[in-house]
């Protein structure tokens, strides 16, 4: 049996937690940000380059690669140097800085394996050198090129969130919380599945603590997404959210974390994203309006500018 299963069953010795904690910092914000990445910075852990490197931005990633680009020429361009300059035919040696250029370029041209062009070396250990460097060469573009791959086929879900859940009457004038989410990209995503956690300050035998409980959900799994998907929780007796007003959500610091499974055709994969809406990103007495129109011939046309566009009530 799943964690939230067991969380939803009440099974508070087992999924009090959620793996987030419930001590509370005056300190704290939020558990999960926008991007849906976690607000936790680990210390004292071990960090694994691979990951690193495939998760880091590509502005980061591009200026890393080329400066690691630039450092291995340099150093291979100083052990040019140790073993002479006499040994790379066609070297300017009017000046040191001449020199260390002539000894870059044939780096460069042996690290990238394009060949010699004006620059070659001549002797027995330029040669000895340039071999290894060609070498070592290959496989650092291997894994380069490795990385570069990984990056592009790394499978993300795509969606994206409306900035803000609303509260309003939805059926029989019961309130519910809402929020939207579609796909950005043109790719497939099918047999969705979404979780929502409502988390807040309490005060626990005298000492304040942050609490879990699952919201229920009117659909909770859908088999395409093709338009929008609006998720609803109905704030009835029994949701932990019923009664609760702005000022209180606002002085609990509450929080809904969303988590939502589905199936990347693109991929073929699993795929899962995360948000989560603080209290000042809850809209009250706000309604969606409809991002899709439908043309003459029956063509839908689907605005995802227009996926957060609300009205008062």
């Amino acid at each position: 049996m799943s964690i939230f299963k067991r969380f939803k069953q009440g099974d508070k010795e087992n999924a009090d937690e959620l793996g987030f904690g419930n001590k509370y910092s005056t300190d704290s914000y939020r558990m999960i940000n926008k991007d849906g990445t976690f607000n936790v910075h680990r210390e004292g852990g071990y960090r694994h380059l691979y990951y690193e490197l495939i998760e880091m931005s590509w502005w980061k990633f591009i200026t890393l690669v080329f400066l690691f680009y630039f450092v291995l020429n340099t150093l291979f361009a100083l052990g040019y140097l140790l073993i002479g300059v006499d040994q790379i035919a066609e070297a300017e040696t009017h000046t040191p800085m001449h020199q260390f250029f002539s000894a870059f370029f044939l780096s460069a041209q042996t690290l990238t394996t394009v060949g010699f062009g004006y620059f070659r070396p001549t002797g027995i250990a330029a040669n000895f050198f340039a071999s290894f460097e060609a070498f070592f060469g290959l496989l650092s573009f291997a894994l380069a090129t490795g990385l570069l791959y990984g990056r592009f086929s790394k499978p993300e879900a795509g969606l994206m969130f409306t900035p803000f859940c609303i509260i309003a009457p939805y059926k029989n004038e019961m309130n519910s919380l809402q929020f939207r989410l579609a796909n950005k990209y043109d790719s497939n995503l099918i047999e969705l599945e979404a979780r929502m956690v409502f988390s807040m300050i309490e005060e626990q035998n005298g000492v304040l603590k942050r609490s879990f409980y699952p919201l229920e959900l009117e659909m909770s799994e859908i088999y395409y997404l093709s338009l929008n998907w609006t998720i609803v929780h109905l704030i009835q007796e029994d949701s932990p959210l019923y009664g609760k007003t702005a000022a209180d959500l606002h002085a609990g610091k509450a929080e809904i974390m969303v988590m939502i499974k589905a199936f990347n055709e693109t991929f073929s994969q699993v795929v899962h994203e995360r948000t989560s809406y603080k209290s000042d990103e809850i809209h009250w007495n706000k309604k969606f309006l409809l991002p899709y129109t439908v043309k003459k011939g029956g063509a839908t046309i689907f605005n995802l500018e227009e996926l957060a566009k609300t009205e008062d009530m």
